[in-house]
């Protein structure tokens, strides 16, 4: 299968030394590699390429690999979205890693997708490996020595903080929280500096809860080398999951008596990733769709809500069919207001109309002559005053009046704070 790539980061990097290692596999192009051009021009012995518009239905590449946005594009979200828009109607099969765009974007390509029928695979690291299913039967199935779980404290050891790669993280352990676990449905974000994006997310501490008893602490902190460490806190003890980085094993560490720390050997993620790909164009079923990702980057946009706000955010997380269903009934909602309010305003412009011309309308009196049984000349016309048409207006004055009234908050004053809640110590003591 012949790749070309779409931006550069770490995990794509990787992945693109993995592929040439491959007999299988070639990597024949890539683009908009950033500040990695050099690094991904020695890996792969060639230069980048020009123009990324070339990937769309080129027939020399069978697969496009799209990586996170660069530093020097991160405040330009809406060139990755216009360049996923476009790949998604090609016919090459895409592997996207996040936080390649927006939630909204994510959705706006799964409508794509449904339509074209094109591959949109996630980049999902870890989600195949054995330490997590260990983890999972031990908070489905708790131990007597564990007993049952009640928080799980998730910490992420970075040397790059950026917004890229904290995001990055987070949407992908959520992922594997809401896999063991169960659905995320609310997110709360605290940090220092908040006021500066990525001086708060390099800080950044969250609690995840939902359809689970648990709770869910995910936090981010500095380091040298880029590792992370799980620790689940049950009710008689605890186990903890230590994740050093590559090519160092994990290990599972708990309070057992008589259990001995469990290892696992290094992990070649690149090629679980490239299997996982392949496996999918091949038409064999993948642990994370692309509607799993769209959720994923939704707490992404939920955590930076969370995070601005200062207070939980509440997330949604529906079926299709209830989103469909949702956006049915808005619509119509939307539609039926629309048409009483167009009727109205033809009502209110009839009556209005009406009202003001009868005013100026004029009518002409004739005086009868008894002796010739005829009529006679026309008298002076006699104008209708605009008082005399004003009940012509009654379906006008309502309308008046329910704007004037809007002016009563401008007269009415709102109690103040001390006046709407006295101090405790001014409050009379209760009656015995």
């Amino acid at each position: 299968m012949k790749f070309a790539f779409l931006g550069a980061d770490s995990q794509t990097l990787a992945l693109a030394d993995e592929i040439l290692r491959s007999d299988e596999h070639a990597l024949v192009a890539f683009f908009e590699a950033g500040h990695q051009q050099e690094r991904l021009e020695n890996i792969c012995g060639f230069t980048q390429s020009p123009h990324w518009e070339s990937l769309i239905d080129d027939p020399a590449i069978d697969a496009i690999v799209i990586a996170t946005l660069s530093q020097d594009d991160v405040n330009r979200p809406e060139l990755r979205e216009e360049q996923l828009r476009k790949l998604a109607r090609g016919s090459a099969p895409l592997m996207i890693a996040h936080p390649a765009c927006d939630a909204l974007a994510a959705y706006e390509l799964e409508m794509v997708r449904r339509e074209s029928g094109l591959l949109l695979v996630p980049f999902a690291p870890d989600w195949r490996r054995p330490a997590f299913n260990a983890l999972a039967d031990l908070i489905r199935r708790p131990p007597q020595w564990l007993g049952d779980v009640e928080q799980i404290v998730w910490e992420r050891r970075l040397s790059d903080r950026s917004r890229c790669s904290v995001l990055s993280h987070f949407s992908q352990d959520a992922a594997l929280v809401q896999r063991m676990q169960g659905d995320i449905t609310k997110v709360s974000a605290t940090s220092t500096g908040v006021d500066n994006e990525s001086l708060a997310l390099a800080n950044v501490n969250v609690a995840l809860t939902g359809d689970f008893p648990a709770l869910v602490r995910w936090t981010v902190q500095p380091a040298d080398a880029s590792s992370a460490q799980i620790t689940l806190w049950g009710k008689h003890g605890k186990a903890v999951l230590h994740m050093p980085a590559a090519p160092q094993p994990w290990r599972l560490e708990t309070d057992g008596e008589t259990s001995l720390p469990q290892q696992w050997p290094a992990w070649n993620e690149p090629r679980d990733q490239l299997e996982l790909f392949t496996g999918a164009v091949a038409g064999k079923p993948i642990p994370t769709t692309w509607l799993d990702a769209c959720r994923n980057l939704e707490l992404n946009d939920t955590l930076l809500r969370s995070l601005k706000r200062g207070r939980a955010v509440r997330i949604g997380n529906e079926s299709a069919a209830e989103t469909e269903i949702r956006n049915f009934k808005g619509v119509m909602a939307a539609g039926g207001c629309v048409l009483v309010l167009l009727v109205l305003l033809v009502l209110f412009l009839g009556a209005l109309s009406d009202g003001v011309m009868s005013g100026f309308r004029t009518q002409d009196t004739y005086a009868f002559d008894s002796d010739s049984g005829q009529n006679g000349s026309a008298s002076a016309p006699a104008s209708r005053t605009f008082g005399q048409s004003l009940w012509r207006l009654w379906l006008v004055i309502p309308f008046v009046l329910f704007l004037a009234m809007q002016l009563l908050r401008f007269v009415i004053r709102e109690p103040g704070k001390k006046e709407a809640s006295a101090p405790s110590s001014a409050r009379p003591p209760p009656s015995e």
